[in-house]
Parts: structure tokens; C-alpha cells; sequence
């Protein structure tokens, strides 16, 4: 995954890292916010994968053909690393304990990720850039993209407070996107020919943002 923009906030930077322990909340196996439906994992290198379940567990990722196993510590996380895969999909990805599934994830792609960090210029939304043709003509379907809600804490935090909503860019979905995130996603999208996502997780300055 890379990263575009100056500054990129600590929530973010350790969630998408894998670096934090994620506080688990149930005996189940699930994965960590970031992963959701819809989703893009980085391509040509190995795919980290992380989440929570009941210490001591083993458990068990599939993405497509590919699989991993880990064991759970003891406070309750597990990571695993998947073997690289090359740009394609859709894929489902699933985690599971010793028993059964217990948490599928659908139309996963692998291509290239890019965490957009910034003030006021990277959070300012498609919908106040550009005219309604722009909007109009935005159909892509592998070009993909997540925003991450402000959250300010005083240490780093474990794990995002919700499930990430990914979204393919359509015209209907669009709007809402980090303007600068989407152009270079789209512009780098004519030349890769590799699903792409992009994830903004930007914070503007009080009074900064468009109305």
C-alpha cells in the first residue's frame, strides 16, 4: 500500500499497518474493520490480514486458492500473512476458527492501494471540484474507495469504530470521494489496467470544509 499526501493521520497509519492490536469483541473469528465488502488488497506482495478472536484459537484465511493460518494471543488478536497474489478477483475472503466459517467477505479484488493523507486539499469531495459530467461519466466498477470518519484519540487506536464501507465509483457514489484521491486513482487506472482502491483518511483545518 502506498501513501499520497503530506500528512497522514496516527489512526490510519496504524490501522492500515497492522501494527495495533485490535481489541477483540467476540469469541468469533472476524476480521478487522478495514476489511469489508467490496475491498482492495495490494497485489505482487504478501497480503497481511489481521483481527480477533478467543485466545489461543487457531485460525484459518482463505482469499480465493490461497490460505494462512495463526494462532490467537492472548489478548484476543491474530495476524496472518497471505502468500502475494497477482492483480484480479473478485475474490471472497473468509476467516475461520475450528469449527465453521465465521465471517465471509464478498467481491474482494487485488490490485493497488493508496492511503491519501491531508488537510482541507485532500478531504475537498468530488462533488465540489467538478461539473455534473464529470459525475456523470464516473463508472468503474474496479476502482474503488473508503473514507475513513474523523476520530481524534490520544493514543492509538485498536481498530476503526465501525465496519469501512467500500465503494465502487459510480455516478451515484462519486460525490463523496476525496477529489484529488479519485483523480490520481482514475488517471493511474488508464495506464496499470489493475483494480484500484483508495483509501482517505484526511482531517481539513476548523472551517475548511466545502458546504
Amino acid at each position: 500500500m502506498r501513501s499520497v499526501g503530506g500528512w497522514m493521520p496516527g489512526i490510519a497509519a496504524t490501522l492500515l499497518a497492522g501494527a495495533a492490536p485490535v481489541a477483540a469483541q467476540t469469541a468469533a473469528p472476524s476480521f478487522a474493520h478495514i476489511f469489508a465488502d467490496h475491498g482492495v488488497l495490494q497485489r505482487d506482495r504478501p497480503i497481511a490480514v489481521w483481527g480477533t478472536a478467543a485466545a489461543g484459537e487457531t485460525v484459518t484465511v482463505r482469499l480465493g486458492e490461497r490460505s494462512a493460518t495463526a494462532v490467537t494471543r492472548a489478548d484476543g488478536t491474530w495476524r496472518a500473512m497471505l502468500p502475494a497474489m497477482k492483480a484480479g478477483g473478485p475474490y471472497t475472503l473468509e476467516v475461520a476458527g475450528r469449527a465453521a466459517t465465521a465471517q465471509r467477505l464478498s467481491d474482494i479484488m487485488v490490485g493497488d492501494v493508496f492511503l491519501c493523507g491531508g488537510q482541507s486539499n485532500m478531504e475537498f469531495q468530488v462533488r465540489h471540484a467538478t461539473g455534473l459530467e464529470v459525475i456523470a461519466a464516473a463508472n468503474d466498477a474496479d476502482l474503488r474507495f473508503v473514507t475513513i470518519p474523523d476520530t481524534s484519540r490520544a493514543v492509538p487506536a485498536a481498530d476503526l469504530p465501525a465496519r469501512a464501507a467500500w465503494r465502487q465509483v459510480s455516478p451515484e457514489t462519486v460525490g463523496d470521494a476525496s477529489a484529488v484521491c479519485y483523480f490520481m486513482a482514475r488517471s493511474l487506472r488508464t495506464t496499470e489496467k489493475v483494480p484500484i482502491g483508495f483509501i482517505a483518511s484526511e482531517w481539513g483545518a476548523p472551517g475548511s470544509r466545502a458546504g
